[in-house]
């Protein structure tokens, strides 16, 4: 972790700023783009506003005169009419006439034509000509099978006589003004030249930048009368159709064109605009240039600032830091961590779990003193009289100094009432304390002690003045009540033992030994069964004796299943040739002791998570086995016998859980060997002592801890080496080694060599060969 917040926050501070830079640039010069086109295309649109006004003013001006033309009498009759020339010369003449007229008094009009379809002639202002001999009878004839009765043609050109070119735009209209019967055709021949001129007078500054076209993209009129006759490829109709003006940006003989446009409403032609992109575009340009010079000044300033305001601003952060590292070290090597906030995090988390640790801790312990109070009541360990006073007032606790009496309850599942399902009985424990909680609050007043040697606890107190059996009876009662509720609520039998009576609270620890005690006689009554201390007529020397047997069997057991067996072995020999000895000790009292010891084995087979089968295999019974010895030696026998394979299988157990537990280890050394692993953390993550830890390892592996986790390393490396071309510090730091010095010492140690020399001589195929300890690489434990 090398100053990474820095970093961090200078790359952000010099993002933002390249941001706001290009952001700013881009806005600037779409904006000044938008204005120019905006201003370009106004001022073309109004150009073209008034071009379109003078053009139409003159195509309606020659309209005009076609009507007026249709109306005359004289053309009437010339299309109605077979002519004769010698007869009806002075007529014709008088057409002639008319049309020189109109020719004279319009500046826009080149010549007008005059066709009857009767005749098969044409008059016109300067002569009559069949229609054979002249030189637009090819339009006339298209006209003739149009389905119109007038309609604009494209320019064309004329030649004179004389030989002298004009380009003319011809407008032709059938007379009558009808598509039906066509009688006559008039043809009135519009000067291209002089309407081009009409239209560049409108605006100086604009000479020449203004086209006519038609429909379908011919051009009528431009400055350029070599195009005349050719489709103008920059006003593509299609991208302009649907809509009446507008403009585009189109690409015209290698020249990106800005064109403006207007769609006349008249006839449907169509005039443009058309201007160089790079003369619109130039201040634009200019602008960009401009945005660009300065922001790169105010980035180069802005970066100078942003390393002198990301110092600052990581001074106290690194400050911090130097503050805390002392004093976690419990967080580990700093470098682990993604950047200093993550550090500071988890200190601060760290921190902030201790604080909760002790703030829960110290909001229990009242609860925690509570229970230790009465526990010391209940094991005979309890202060003087006003000290348990002092303390039953301080926890709020229902009881008075005197007049006491315990209850134990052994709970006991119906369907295998033997213990083999412990799990649900714990879980049913809270349950069964609400409702010791309940017969308390009903009968008497009292405590529940939960879970003393697995067993819940119920202490009692009487008013003063209550008698002996007076208490006894109210115990009773409540514990039938217990028990019933238990049945009934949660489907568990409950064996009650009930103590003896006492004045003092010193005296709780008596009567809580009386109700173990009387619990132990359950083999006797059977399980769900309520005995009470006093109702068992036992004599001194009998109860002593099975006290004293008890705790010899306990001992067997704990011996067993520390792994002892010739120690357990021995007690059970002399536990059974005691009962072998004492004939005064009834068959009874000597087959609870029994008993007792068949149950104490498969206690410490439950304890294991085991089941009988596991141990003595299939269908074993091991009580049905029991009643079946019928003397005492072959019991001895047969006690030998189960013991022995109970402690073969706790022997088993314990070996399977080692090697398990050294398996996992192994294997996440193995995937982890870069991690800073100590005998200690993997002993901690495994909540094991740590000497104990090492010697199990060892036992199981038949290597240290130590030795194993070099050799993984080592073996890591020499893999790195050979299939990597890692440099030596990075190999050595992803293998676990740290520093680059640690993985020369270990390869010098191993090999003889460092480990630049173990990759440049081929020492792989000497390891393929087994010349060396690291030969397998997988090194199976």
């Amino acid at each position: 972790m090398r100053r990474t917040v820095f970093k961090r926050l200078l790359l952000s501070l010099i993002a933002a700023v390249l941001f706001i830079t290009l952001v700013t640039g881009t806005l600037v010069y779409s904006y000044v783009n938008s204005t120019l086109k905006q201003e370009v295309y106004s001022s073309n649109i109004e150009i073209l506003g008034q071009t379109k006004k003078i053009v139409e003013i003159a195509l309606g001006e020659i309209q005009q005169t076609a009507s007026s033309l249709i109306l005359n009498r004289d053309v009437q009759r010339a299309l109605w009419l077979k002519w004769d020339m010698n007869e009806e010369y002075r007529f014709l003449e008088n057409i002639n006439d008319t049309f020189r007229d109109k020719v004279a008094s319009s500046r826009y009009i080149q010549s007008v034509y005059l066709y009857s379809t009767a005749n098969g002639k044409v008059i016109s202002n300067s002569g009559i000509v069949d229609l054979d001999g002249f030189w637009y009878a090819s339009s006339i004839r298209r006209f003739l099978d149009e389905p119109v009765f007038s309609n604009w043609y494209d320019t064309s050109e004329l030649v004179s006589a004389s030989g002298s070119k004009e380009n003319i735009i011809s407008y032709v209209t059938s007379v009558p003004a009808s598509d039906r019967g066509k009688a006559g055709i008039l043809v009135i021949n519009l000067k291209e030249d002089l309407l081009y001129d009409a239209v560049i007078n409108i605006n100086n500054r604009k000479l020449g930048n203004v086209a006519i076209i038609n429909r379908d993209g011919h051009v009528l009129s431009y400055k350029d009368k070599s195009i005349l006759f050719t489709r103008l490829d920059a006003a593509d109709s299609r991208k302009m159709k649907g809509n009446k003006e507008g403009y585009l940006i189109e690409n015209m003989n290698g020249t990106e064109m800005f064109v403006s446009y207007i769609i006349s409403d008249f006839n449907g032609w169509q005039y443009v605009a058309l201007n160089p992109s790079k003369e619109v575009f130039q201040k634009s340009n200019a602008v960009l240039q401009m945005t660009l010079t300065i922001s790169g000044l105010c980035l180069a300033v802005g970066l100078l600032l942003m390393a002198l305001v990301s110092g600052r601003h990581y001074s106290p952060i690194k400050k911090m830091m130097q503050a805390i590292s002392p004093r976690m070290n419990q967080l580990g090597d700093v470098s682990a961590f993604k950047d200093e906030f993550s550090y500071i995090q988890r200190s601060f988390d760290n921190l902030w779990n201790q604080n909760e640790k002790f703030r829960s801790q110290f909001l229990e312990n009242e609860l925690i003193l509570r229970d230790h109070f009465l526990l010391n009541l209940v094991l005979g360990k309890p202060a003087d009289a006003e000290e348990t006073k002092r303390q039953i007032e301080y926890y709020k606790l229902d009881l008075t100094p005197q007049h006491y009496l315990v209850l134990v309850l052994r709970v006991h599942d119906k369907e295998q009432p033997n213990g083999s399902q412990e799990q649900l009985i714990n879980m049913a424990s809270y349950h069964i304390r609400a409702i010791c909680e309940e017969a308390i609050a009903l009968y008497a007043r009292g405590v529940v002690i939960n879970e003393v040697q697995k067993r819940e606890i119920v202490l009692l107190n009487f008013d003063d003045g209550a008698a002996e059996s007076e208490a006894l009876d109210k115990a009773r009662e409540i514990a039938v009540y217990i028990r019933t509720q238990v049945e009934e609520q949660l489907a568990l039998l409950t064996s009650i033992g009930i103590g003896g009576y006492y004045e003092q609270a010193r005296d709780i620890h008596l009567s809580y030994n009386e109700a173990q005690e009387a619990l132990l006689y359950e083999r006797m009554e059977g399980i769900g069964s309520l005995i009470s201390i006093r109702d068992l007529m036992l004599d001194s020397v009998n109860r002593n004796a099975f006290i004293a047997y008890r705790n010899a069997a306990d001992k067997m057991m704990s011996e067993l299943k520390t792994g002892h067996l010739d120690k357990a072995l021995d007690i059970k020999d002399s536990i059974m040739e005691q009962l072998n000895g004492q004939h005064a000790t009834g068959h009874q009292y000597k087959h609870m002791i029994l008993t007792d010891m068949v149950n104490g084995i498969v206690t410490v087979i439950f304890e294991l998570n085991g089941q009988i089968e596991d141990v003595f295999g299939p269908g074993y019974n091991i009580y049905y086995e029991f009643g079946r010895q019928a003397s005492m030696p072959m019991m001895q026998t047969w006690f030998h016998t189960i013991m022995e394979q109970t402690a073969d299988y706790i022997q088993r157990k314990r070996d399977n859980k080692n090697a398990e537990l050294v398996q996992k280890v192994t294997e996440y050394i193995r995937g982890s060997c870069a991690e800073p692993h100590t005998l200690q953390s993997v002993a901690d993550a495994v909540f094991m002592n740590a000497h104990y830890f090492s010697k199990v390892f060892k036992e199981v592996s038949g290597w240290t801890f130590g030795e194993y986790l070099a050799e993984i390393r080592l073996q890591e490396a020499c893999r790195l080496l050979k299939e990597t071309n890692g440099n030596i510090i990075d190999i050595a730091a992803a293998s676990g080694f740290g520093q680059k010095q640690n993985m020369i010492r270990a390869f010098k140690k191993s090999f003889g060599m460092t480990p630049t020399e173990y990759r440049k001589m081929g020492v792989f195929e000497r390891l393929a060969d087994g010349t060396n300890t690291t030969n397998d690489t997988n090194l199976k434990i």
